[in-house]
């Protein structure tokens, strides 16, 4: 592990930690390979983190270009809801041939909680200063499930720095078309202790992504402060992207979990009717929590996507 103070950007102070698989004191977490920063938002302190950061000279984001070829676009994942940056470590290292940026939210992972109530619209300007700090241009955007309101902000208020967007497990708004989940008071207790295996909110999704919490992200899991979760979950109450994606012109892919009963298919069948140029893939097997249950699968159908210059509007299959 190394631990330096560095600049990225003109003036930007920032605390770095290059980390390996180990838990550090200080509070930064694990994860398997990445650069962490501790930076300053405004008020706010949050963790970022950087993977695969040798590929970001090598890659297109700084010229502009078309993330196709050898040179791919950097991408910048807005994470699930009190998810921290950690879990994302295998699906970044499936994805070795691009730079993978992300954000812990305030009071998720070790970013301090905020004092105040925050917008989707503020953390995908928070975003596009992370592209800045470390002179992107343009990069793809990923959201999933809480972060596709994210991504969907950022693509519409920050369309010169946006190349592709990914959408995974989210619709254009709340309230979201429902499914068949049922959650009783007391569903976050064994979450805010860290244990998600035990988790009522479990029981909840699918083997699937039983199996994927068991196996892989309950080792990667971080608990959320309750406040940094409730202020995540109180920021989407007024959130609507219904009128303002229809006038989106970027490539999109949208990725769905057939047996999602979180946020259920009929979400994402009308994002792909909103969107001029979209493309909507469906995982069969997969519930809400897919980008950890099937893994590989996503991260070819990102490679297959991000790395191509077509976009189809496909119809369900």
């Amino acid at each position: 592990m190394t631990i330096f103070e560095g600049q990225i950007g003109p003036g930007k102070s920032i605390k770095s930690l290059t980390l390996g698989q180990q838990s550090v004191a200080d509070g930064v977490g694990i994860d398997p390979g990445g650069t962490i920063t501790v930076q300053h938002f405004g008020k706010r302190k949050l963790r970022t983190c950087l993977w695969n950061a040798e590929r970001l000279q090598g890659s297109s984001g700084g010229r502009g270009k078309s993330a196709h070829g050898d040179n791919p676009l950097p991408l910048l994942i807005f994470n699930g809801i009190g998810l921290n940056l950690e879990v994302l470590g295998p699906l970044a290292a499936d994805l070795a041939d691009r730079p993978v940026l992300s954000i812990d939210m305030p009071g998720i992972g070790h970013s301090p909680p905020s004092k105040v109530p925050y917008t989707p619209q503020m953390a995908a300007k928070w975003g596009a200063q992370l592209l800045e700090r470390h002179n992107i241009e343009r990069a793809d955007v990923l959201g999933s499930s809480w972060g596709g309101a994210v991504a969907q902000h950022f693509a519409s208020s920050h369309r010169d720095q946006l190349g592709r967007l990914v959408l995974a497990a989210i619709g254009p708004s709340l309230p979201i078309l429902p499914g068949k989940a049922t959650f009783s008071v007391n569903i976050m207790d064994s979450i805010w202790q860290g244990d998600l295996a035990r988790s009522d909110l479990l029981r909840q999704v699918n083997e699937a992504d039983q199996r994927a919490v068991i196996d892989e992200v309950q080792s990667l899991f971080i608990p959320p402060t309750k406040r940094g979760y409730s202020l995540q979950a109180l920021s989407l109450l007024a959130w609507n992207s219904v009128f303002s994606i229809p006038f989106l012109d970027c490539e999109t892919l949208i990725l769905a979990g057939r047996q999602d009963q979180i946020v259920p298919l009929a979400n994402q069948q009308l994002l792909h009717l909103l969107l001029r140029r979209a493309q909507l893939d469906v995982i069969e097997d997969a519930g809400h929590l897919f980008m950890f249950s099937h893994r590989n699968e996503v991260a070819q159908r990102l490679r297959d996507f991000l790395g191509s210059g077509k976009v189809k509007s496909e119809k369900m299959r």
